[in-house]
C-alpha cells in the first residue's frame, strides 16, 4: 500500500524560484478544449504540427531525447518557408547551426549570457518576445521569468542563473512545451496537450528523468521521483510521491 506524503497542496516539485518578482509577466497557457481532436490542414505547417505532437507525446525518459526532439522541431520552424520569423530567431539560428540547440538553452539560463542574447531577454521582461509566427499567431517564443530563486528574482542577483526559456506551440490547438533549464542546470520540460499537464525535470549529472508530475484536468496532480541511473527510486515515492494531500 503506498503512504503519501501529507504536505501543503499547491508547492510544485520545481521550488520557491517559480514564484519570481515578475511572475505578472508569466503567460498563461489558453484553457483546454476537451474532446477537440488532431486536425491538419494545407497551410504549409503540417509537418511542424505534427512533429510538435510527437514531441508532446513522447514519454522522455533522458535529456538527450529531448534534445533531439526539440532540435528537430527548432529546425522545422527554420525551413519552413510559410513561417514568419524574426531578427531575433535568425540570432538563434546562428547559434543553433554552430553549437546545436542546447547551447542555446544554456546560454539563456546563464547569469552572464552573451550580449545578443541578453537583448533579447530584456525585450522579454515585460511579455513574451515572439521569435516565430504564423498568421499573428505565435508559434516560438521566448519567456523571461527572472532569475532562478526568490530572493535572487527580488534582487535581481547578477550571480544567478536565469529562469528563461523557449515555448513551442501550435497555433490551432491548445498544446504547447516549454523548455528551459532548472536551477541547478538540469533540464526541465513542462507540456500542456489540452486537458493534461505535465512536467519534467532531469538529472544535471546523467541526463536521465529525474521526476515527472502529471495532472488531469482538475485532478490533483501526481508526482514520480527517479534515481540518477533512471530507476523509480522507491523511497522517495514512499514518502513524497503520488498524489498532493491539501492540508486545511
Amino acid at each position: 500500500m503506498q503512504v503519501n506524503r501529507i504536505y501543503v497542496y499547491g508547492i510544485e516539485p520545481y521550488g520557491l524560484h517559480s514564484i519570481a518578482i515578475n511572475r505578472k509577466n508569466r503567460d498563461k497557457i489558453a484553457p483546454p478544449v476537451i474532446g477537440q481532436t488532431d486536425s491538419f490542414t494545407f497551410t504549409g505547417l503540417e509537418k511542424y504540427e505534427k512533429s510538435l505532437v510527437k514531441a508532446i507525446r513522447t514519454n522522455f525518459k533522458t535529456e538527450e531525447g529531448v534534445n533531439n526532439a526539440f532540435s528537430n522541431l527548432f529546425k522545422e520552424i527554420a525551413d519552413t518557408h510559410f513561417i514568419y520569423k524574426s531578427s531575433e530567431f535568425e540570432e538563434l539560428k546562428g547559434m543553433f547551426q554552430n553549437s546545436g540547440f542546447r547551447s542555446i538553452l544554456n546560454s539563456l539560463w546563464s547569469a552572464y549570457p552573451p550580449q545578443k542574447l541578453l537583448k533579447m531577454i530584456q525585450k522579454a521582461e515585460n511579455g513574451n518576445l515572439i521569435l516565430a509566427s504564423h498568421k499573428d499567431k505565435p508559434i516560438l517564443e521566448l519567456y523571461n521569468l527572472g532569475r532562478h530563486g526568490f530572493f535572487n528574482a527580488l534582487t535581481d542577483s547578477k550571480n544567478a542563473p536565469r529562469e528563461v526559456g523557449l515555448r513551442f506551440s501550435n497555433p490551432k490547438q491548445s498544446i504547447s512545451a516549454d523548455i528551459n533549464f532548472e536551477k541547478d542546470g538540469g533540464l526541465h520540460l513542462s507540456i500542456t496537450d489540452r486537458h493534461k499537464n505535465i512536467t519534467m525535470g532531469f538529472h544535471k549529472e546523467t541526463g536521465n528523468i529525474k521526476y515527472e508530475t502529471s495532472q488531469y484536468g482538475e485532478s490533483k496532480p501526481e508526482t514520480t521521483y527517479y534515481k540518477k541511473d533512471g530507476s523509480e527510486s522507491f523511497w522517495k515515492n514512499w514518502l513524497y510521491g503520488g498524489t498532493a494531500v491539501p492540508v486545511w
